[in-house]
């Protein structure tokens, strides 16, 4: 195929690029799905998480229904690193949750003694920690806070 053909072919798709990416950031479009963005700040006892690990949000209310109703809540997780920190991901990173009732989880694992294999370890919650309920709200503020402290 010569130049002079392939540049017609090179205008379509970088307008067929561009249409896609205006469908995508068009108001209404962003695929938000109804979030409200959630972050927050793990703590062991007020102090800093001993290790990195993870935090699930799970409905509380053991909602049942359709899938894709906004209005209904969508487990979501997030990561923290030994600071503590979390952003919380539904359906993209960092995204937030739907607003409703969630059981916070908190899973966080340091290593184990020593004769134990490689990857072993033993849980830095507490064996009757039960994680806070939280209510993210439709409204309010943004993003919404969520502090945890695992005791």
């Amino acid at each position: 195929m010569s130049r002079r053909h392939l540049l017609p072919l090179r205008i379509r798709s970088l307008a067929s690029v561009t249409v896609v990416l205006g469908v995508a950031f068009a108001p209404g479009c962003d695929g938000s799905r109804g979030v409200v963005p959630v972050e927050g700040t793990i703590r062991f006892g007020g102090q800093p998480p001993p290790a990195s690990g993870y935090v699930f949000f799970v409905p509380a209310d053991g909602a049942t229904g359709d899938p894709a109703d906004p209005a209904r809540p969508r487990s979501g997780s997030a990561l923290f690193m030994q600071d503590g920190a979390f952003k919380v991901t539904t359906f993209k990173p960092y995204d937030g949750l739907r607003p409703g009732r969630y059981e916070a989880r908190v899973e966080c694992s340091v290593p184990g003694g020593a004769g134990q294999g490689e990857g072993a370890g033993r849980s830095a919650v507490p064996a009757g920690f039960a994680g806070p309920v939280i209510d993210v709200p439709a409204g309010g503020p943004r993003p919404f806070r969520v502090e945890i402290d695992v005791r």
